[in-house]
């Protein structure tokens, strides 16, 4: 699957970005964070990966990095169920990340909770070590954080 594209996100896109992140993640952002990171976070670098397809475009996946002075932040990242598998989170970290790059990161941060082996897998194929725990970080189940650094962030020419 190479037919996929990888785009600013627009506001238009938010509704289908907010129903992915329900069906991806149990502590989901709110459609109003999405709008913020389009509209108002300087810092933000909002991503979605749309596949064409015979019903017109299907957003498929996106990701939110922040990037400030010389570091990134992975903020969320979700591919539609269908699509997992298929280098579409991947090719979005690498986008996200080459943007955080030009804009003058060299380090990246991200959490990812400790029993989701598959993510901390990708992170780790594209360079992420484990850098410490957060002991009871998220809300929904209290369970740990795995957070992860990739250092130096360098960019393929």
């Amino acid at each position: 699957m190479t037919d996929f594209k990888i785009v600013r996100m627009r506001e238009e896109q938010v509704p289908s970005v907010f129903k992915l992140d329900q069906a991806s993640f149990s502590l989901p952002w709110s459609e109003r964070s999405y709008l913020f990171e389009i509209k108002q976070n300087e810092t933000s670098i909002p991503l979605v990966a749309d596949l064409a397809g015979p019903d017109g475009v299907e957003l498929i996946g996106f990701i939110v990095v922040w990037q400030v002075l010389d570091e990134a932040h992975i903020g969320t990242i979700a591919v539609g169920e269908a699509y997992r598998r298929h280098g579409v989170a991947r090719a979005l970290i690498r986008e996200g990340l080459g943007q955080a790059y030009a804009r003058g990161a060299r380090k990246v941060f991200l959490e990812v909770r400790a029993g989701n082996l598959p993510a901390q897998a990708l992170y780790r194929s594209l360079g992420f070590v484990d850098l410490d725990v957060r002991k009871g970080y998220y809300a929904d189940n209290h369970e740990d954080a795995v957070v992860m650094i990739l250092e130096p962030l360098e960019i393929e020419g």
